[in-house]
């Protein structure tokens, strides 16, 4: 199998979500307390429900991919477009595969979240070659999930960041003070290099603690 670091970025969908759709706190009854609750934090609860699309599949968008193959240089694919940016990536990991190879993912967070969305998007875009590289067993092998490995089933309350982690193990750290819930301001901003620069990182960042890791599960 080729092993094929990776990590994708997100972002909210392109509309916020209606007025409608924002609910105020659960203990709240009273008509006029209600009112009063949207007039002071109607739009600060909406602005928060559109960035939680940033982690729904089926509401936000991927904006970047990045992804290494094997030992090979960290390349990022961003942009506006998802179906193209979806295109692109694919193209270039089948290149640098030679057309030939199963893959096996390796990431963080990789099974729930990561190829979540690329299956949900190769399904859309008719990427029918990529989907099926892209297993749908609860626990298949061709995933690698960085997360699972270092908490394993032993401690089911373990705790650590994809950083924790790595200042933990001595390995290359991601971007300082910068996330993935910073990845939307950018985008805002138009700040598409940063948010590639920063995915980078991350697939690097992840490749060094597979390194660690390696020869141990």
């Amino acid at each position: 199998m080729l092993n094929v670091f990776i990590d994708i970025e997100t972002i909210p969908g392109p509309e916020k979500p209606k007025k409608s759709e924002v609910s105020p706190p659960g203990q709240m009854k009273k008509k006029e307390t209600i009112a009063k609750w949207f007039a002071e934090n109607g739009e600060t609860a909406r602005d928060d429900l559109w960035k939680k699309q940033a982690l729904e599949s089926l509401k936000g968008r991927i904006v970047c991919i990045g992804f290494a193959v094997e030992d090979g240089p960290v390349e990022t694919v961003y942009g506006k477009d998802e179906e193209e940016l979806l295109f692109r990536f694919w193209g270039r990991v089948k290149e640098l595969n030679g057309f030939g190879d199963n893959i096996r993912w390796i990431g963080f967070n990789l099974r729930s979240f990561d190829m979540n969305w690329l299956y949900h998007r190769a399904v859309k875009y008719g990427l029918k070659d990529l989907a099926i590289q892209i297993p749908r067993k609860r626990y298949a092998d061709s995933v690698v999930d960085i997360r699972e490995i270092w908490n394993g089933k032993q401690d089911d309350r373990a705790k650590g960041t994809q950083d924790e982690i790595a200042v933990f193990l001595g390995s290359k750290r991601k971007t300082k003070d910068m996330d993935g819930s910073k990845v939307f301001g950018l985008w805002q901003k138009g700040q598409l290099s940063k948010i590639g620069e920063y995915c980078g990182e991350d697939v690097e960042s992840v490749r060094d603690e597979y390194r660690k890791l390696e020869g141990t599960f």
